[in-house]
C-alpha cells in the first residue's frame, strides 16, 4: 500500500518512524559487523601466532573468516534493508508505543477506502483524528537507540584497541597481515636456524646454496660427494638440532658458538631435508640435495721407474698408493668416461695443476718423488658437475739410509797379550748395494778397502787381526789400547751416503796383567755359580708362589755365565796362551761367517772338534756343563712348574750339575795353582841366572 494515499500527518509520522528504524538496525548491524570483523581477525592472529600454518592454510583460514565475516554482514546490514516494515506494522508500533491513538492511527491506515456497510463519514472522522493526534509522536520515543548505540560502540572500540595494538607493535603487526596475505616471512622467535654454506669433501670452496623460495635452498653435487651440513642457531641456543627427511632423522653435532654440523653419507639420490631446533620447528631452512653425474676415471695406469741407483727395474700398477724411493719417477695416465671440462691435480702442499692429455687422449699426472705427498684428480664435466675426489695418488717417498755398519765382534771391551789375535767381525748392510768397505786396523792405521761381491746389499767380514808387540816393547810389557775404525758407502745419487764405526776398545795387556784380570773373572764365575746353588737349594723351602720366579731367575742367570765363560774361553784361545789353540780359531772364524753364533752355539762347535789343551780346555768343561744344565735340569725344572708337576727331580738334577761346575772350577784352581808355582819357580831361576851372570861379569 502507497504511503501518498494517506493523510499528510500519517504519511510524515509513518516515514519518520520507517527511517528511524532503518537507523537504528543499521547502527546496530555496523556495531556486530565490526565486533565479528575484530574477533575474527584477533583468532586468525592467534592461529597463526601459534601454529603457524603454510600459506595455503593462511588463505583458507582467510577465506572463511571473510566468508563468516560477509554472513555478519548481510544478516545484520543488507536484511534490514531489503525487508523494510510496512506501514500497518509501523501503525502497530506507533498504537502500541500511545495508546491514546485508541486505535485510530491503525484504522487509519488499514482502512484507506470506505469498505461496505461503512459510514463514509465516520471514516473520514476517524482519519481526521488520527491525522490531528500525530503532531504529538516522536520516533525515538517508539525506537530507541540504546542498544544500537552500545553494540557500535562496542565495535568501534574493538576497532580501536586493534589500531592500539598495531601502533603499539607495528612490527608484529606488519609481519601477520604480510603472513595474512601468503607472506613466507616467519614469526620472531627464541631460536632462529641459519642454513650455513656445507663442506663438500675434497673441495676447498664451499658449495653454492640455490635459494628457491624463503629459507628454502637446492644444493647440486656430485653423485656419491659426501657433504657436511651446517647449521648456525641465533637466539637461545638449543641442546639439539635434528635434520629431517622422509625415513631420514639425524641428530646435529654441536660444535660451540651455535653452530652444529651433520655429515651426510654419500648423495646417492634426491634427498629433502627440514632443520628444528629449540621453538624454531616450522621446518625452516629447508634444502634439498640433488645428485648429479660427473666425470669418472677409467683405465687407471702407473708407472713407477727408480732410480738406477737402486738396480730395481721400472713397473706398471693399477694401485693408488705406493711404497717408492725417493726421486723415482712416478707417472699416472687416466682416461674418462665423459667429457671433460677441466681436470686438475690438487697436492697436499702447494697450488692446483692443470693436467694435460697426451697423443693417445690421456690424463697424465706426473709427481714430485722427493718427498711423500698425495695427489687428488678433481673433474668437471662439461655440464658442469664436478667430482673432487674422482682419484687419488699417494706416495711414500722412502729416503735412501746410510749404510749399516757394525763390530759384531768384539761386541764388548777385548782383552789379549801382545802376539795375540782378535777376532774382527763386520757386517755391513744397504738397501740397494755397498759400494766401498774401508777397515783401519789402528787410530793412526790407512785404511785398507775390504773386497766383497759387486752390488753386495749384506756383507759380513772375518780376520783374526794379531797385534804385534809395539818396536819399543818387544817383551810385550807395557799397556796399550786401541780400537778399529770402519766405513762404508753405498750408491745413492746424487751423492752417495757414508757411514762409520768404531769397535769396542782392545786392551793389550802384560803377561801378569792378563793373567790376573783372568783369575777376576774365574773369580766372578765361581761367585755366580755358588749364587745359583744357593738359589737351587732355596726352592726347597721357598712358597709355592715364589717358585716359577726362582726357576726363571736361575734360567737367567744360567745365560748370563753362558755368555760370560764363552767371552773369556774367546779371548784365553784367541790370545794363544794354552797349546792347541790355532785349529779352534780357524774353526770360529768359520762359525762367525755363517752367522752370528747365539748364546751356547760357540761351546757346542768347540765341543765338537779337537781338545782344547790347558786352562782352555777347563773353562770349555765349564761352559759346557753350564750349556747342559740350562738346555736340561733348568728348563725341565722350569716346564715342570709351567705345566704344574713334580719339580723336586729336575731341582735335584740342577744341583747336582752345579756341584759338578763347582768341581770343575777347583779342578782349574788346582791346575792354575801349579802353573803359578812353575812361574815362580822360572821366575827365581831366571833371577838367580841374572845375579850370577853379574857377579861373573864383574
Amino acid at each position: 500500500m502507497s504511503q501518498s494515499a494517506f493523510p499528510s500527518g500519517i504519511r510524515r509520522a509513518l516515514t519518520a518512524l520507517e527511517n528511524r528504524i532503518l537507523a537504528v538496525l543499521l547502527l546496530f548491524g555496523f556495531g556486530r559487523t565490526l565486533v565479528s570483523g575484530s574477533g575474527l581477525l584477533v583468532a586468525l592472529f592467534v592461529l597463526d601466532r601459534l601454529f603457524e600454518p603454510p600459506s595455503v592454510v593462511r588463505l583458507i583460514l582467510l577465506l572463511s573468516a571473510l566468508i563468516v565475516l560477509g554472513g555478519v554482514a548481510v544478516r545484520y546490514l543488507l536484511k534490514p534493508l531489503r525487508h523494510r516494515p510496512l506501514p500497518r506494522d509501523l501503525a502497530a508500533i506507533w498504537e502500541r508505543q500511545h495508546p491514546e491513538l485508541g486505535d485510530r492511527f491503525a484504522t487509519a491506515v488499514e482502512l484507506t477506502q470506505t469498505p461496505p456497510g461503512t459510514s463514509a463519514d465516520l471514516l473520514q472522522e476517524v482519519r481526521r483524528q488520527a491525522d490531528e493526534l500525530t503532531t504529538g509522536l516522536d520516533p525515538k520515543q517508539a525506537v530507541p537507540i540504546g542498544r544500537a548505540r552500545r553494540s557500535s560502540l562496542a565495535g568501534m572500540g574493538a576497532v580501536l584497541l586493534l589500531v592500539a595494538a598495531t601502533v603499539a607493535f607495528p612490527q608484529q603487526a606488519g609481519l601477520f597481515f604480510a603472513r595474512l596475505f601468503g607472506s613466507d616471512q616467519a614469526w620472531p622467535r627464541d631460536t632462529t636456524l641459519v642454513l650455513l654454506a656445507p663442506h663438500l669433501d675434497g673441495q676447498s670452496e664451499a658449495p653454492e646454496l640455490i635459494p628457491t623460495s624463503r629459507e628454502s635452498f637446492r644444493l647440486e653435487a656430485a653423485y656419491g660427494s659426501v657433504i657436511t651440513l651446517r647449521v648456525r642457531a641465533e637466539g637461545v641456543v638449543p641442546d639439539q638440532v635434528v635434520a629431517k627427511g622422509g625415513d631420514f632423522l639425524r641428530t646435529m653435532r654441536p660444535l660451540g658458538g651455535g653452530e652444529f654440523v651433520l655429515r651426510m653419507p654419500p648423495l646417492r639420490e634426491d634427498l629433502s631435508l627440514s632443520f628444528q631446533g629449540g621453538d624454531d620447528d616450522d621446518g625452516r631452512p629447508r634444502l634439498r640435495m640433488l645428485p648429479g653425474h660427473p666425470p669418472a676415471v677409467v683405465d687407471w695406469q702407473v708407472q713407477v721407474e727408480p732410480p738406477a741407483y737402486t738396480g730395481r727395474p721400472p713397473e706398471n700398477s693399477t694401485m693408488n698408493e705406493f711404497r717408492l724411493p725417493q726421486g723415482s719417477r712416478l707417472v699416472a695416465r687416466f682416461q674418462t668416461d665423459r667429457p671433460v671440462a677441466l681436470a686438475q691435480a690438487v697436492p697436499v702442499q702447494g697450488a692446483p695443476e692443470i693436467l694435460q692429455q697426451d697423443d693417445q687422449g690421456f690424463w697424465v699426472l706426473e709427481a714430485d718423488t722427493r718427498r711423500s705427498g698425495e695427489a687428488v684428480v678433481q673433474l668437471e664435466g662439461t655440464d658442469g658437475f664436478r667430482d673432487n675426489r674422482a682419484a687419488v695418488l699417494r706416495w711414500h717417498a722412502m729416503a735412501d739410509r746410510p749404510p749399516s755398519l757394525q763390530f759384531l765382534l768384539p761386541a764388548t771391551t777385548w782383552s789379549t797379550l801382545a802376539g795375540g789375535q782378535v777376532p774382527i767381525l763386520l757386517e755391513a748392510e744397504d738397501d740397494f748395494g755397498l759400494e766401498a768397505l774401508l777397515l783401519a786396523t789402528g787410530e793412526e792405521a790407512e785404511p785398507k778397502a775390504l773386497d766383497f761381491p759387486e752390488s753386495a746389499r749384506k756383507f759380513r767380514h772375518f780376520q783374526s787381526l794379531i797385534l804385534e808387540a809395539a818396536p819399543e816393547d818387544p817383551e810385550g810389557s807395557s799397556f796399550r789400547r786401541l780400537r778399529l775404525r770402519a766405513w762404508a758407502r753405498d750408491k745413492a745419487a746424487p751423492e752417495p751416503h757414508q757411514s762409520q764405526a768404531d769397535s769396542p776398545w782392545i786392551e793389550v795387556l802384560p803377561p801378569d796383567s792378563f793373567e790376573a784380570r783372568l783369575r777376576e773373572q774365574m773369580k766372578g764365575v765361581r761367585s755366580l755359580v755358588e749364587r745359583l746353588l744357593e738359589r737351587v737349594t732355596e726352592l726347597e723351602s721357598a712358597n709355592a708362589s715364589k717358585l716359577a720366579s726362582l726357576a726363571r731367575r736361575i734360567r737367567r742367570d744360567l745365560n748370563g755365565l753362558q755368555g760370560q765363560l764363552e767371552e773369556i774361553l774367546l779371548q784365553q784361545i784367541f790370545a794363544g796362551v794354552d797349546q792347541g789353540s790355532a785349529p779352534a780359531v780357524d774353526q770360529l772364524g768359520q762359525l762367525f761367517l755363517e752367522e752370528m753364533p747365539e748364546s751356547g752355539e760357540i761351546t757346542a762347535t768347540l765341543a765338537a772338534s779337537q781338545p782344547l789343551l790347558d786352562r782352555s780346555g777347563r773353562i770349555l768343561d765349564l761352559s759346557r756343563a753350564t750349556l747342559g744344565a740350562r738346555q736340561e735340569a733348568a728348563a725341565q725344572l722350569e716346564l715342570a712348574l709351567r705345566e704344574g708337576k713334580d719339580w723336586q727331580p729336575p731341582a735335584r738334577q740342577l744341583k747336582l750339575q752345579l756341584q759338578a761346575m763347582l768341581l770343575i772350577l777347583q779342578a782349574w784352581e788346582d791346575f792354575q795353582s801349579t802353573v803359578n808355582l812353575l812361574r815362580e819357580l822360572l821366575d827365581r831361576q831366571r833371577a838367580l841366572y841374572l845375579r850370577t851372570k853379574e857377579a861373573s861379569d864383574g
